[in-house]
């Protein structure tokens, strides 16, 4: 097995080399058959390849079997390392925390804690405005107006309706309608 060669690659590249041996009038057992494709494996699947082997059907196993196995623990090697890669990519934030001696005097530590807040309040509006989740946004500056006399018609240019509702655009519609009938 290659580097970066999945199970399907690797199948095809075993049957093409067994089918050219059997041309050639070379049997194999399947036993045989399996126990090369168990060793061909990389060290990732070792696992998989010992609880095989300590089956001990490894003899009644078809190849077609076989292959549907190391399909599975594929797939479940591919979705492991994804649930990887999303929990690496996922940003998490940690806050400073510092413990407070006796001796120290309230006034520092009044100076400390409101700096480290006016520190905190700064990075956490930093997170808002780079946020992905646009829930935790400001909310944008939409003008939401229902009154009609805001929109103007752009067939007409008169305010107070819409381009699908002027009474202009209407009747120079049902006019061609007309006219489309009357030609058929």
């Amino acid at each position: 097995m290659k580097n970066g060669e999945t199970i399907l690659e690797l199948q095809t590249r075993f049957t093409h080399i067994v089918n050219h041996l059997l041309g050639l009038e070379k049997t194999f057992e399947d036993d045989e058959i399996n126990i090369k494709i168990l060793h061909c494996l990389t060290r990732t699947w070792e696992l998989k390849i010992t609880s095989i082997k300590e089956s001990k059907d490894l003899a009644s196993m078809s190849l077609e079997a076989l292959f549907r196995k190391l399909l599975a623990y594929e797939n479940e090697l591919i979705q492991k390392s994804h649930a990887e890669e999303t929990k690496k990519k996922r940003k998490e934030i940690a806050l400073k925390v510092s413990s407070l001696k006796e001796d120290c005097k309230e006034s520092s530590s009044d100076d400390e804690d409101a700096e480290n807040l006016s520190l905190m309040v700064k990075k956490f509006g930093k997170f808002l405005k780079t946020s992905k989740d646009k829930k935790f946004s400001k909310p944008s500056k939409k003008i939401e107006n229902n009154n009609n006399n805001t929109f103007t018609c752009f067939k007409c240019g008169k305010q107070g309706h819409i381009k699908s509702e002027c009474p202009i655009y209407l009747r120079k519609q049902l006019a061609e309608k007309k006219r489309k009938k009357d030609r058929k």
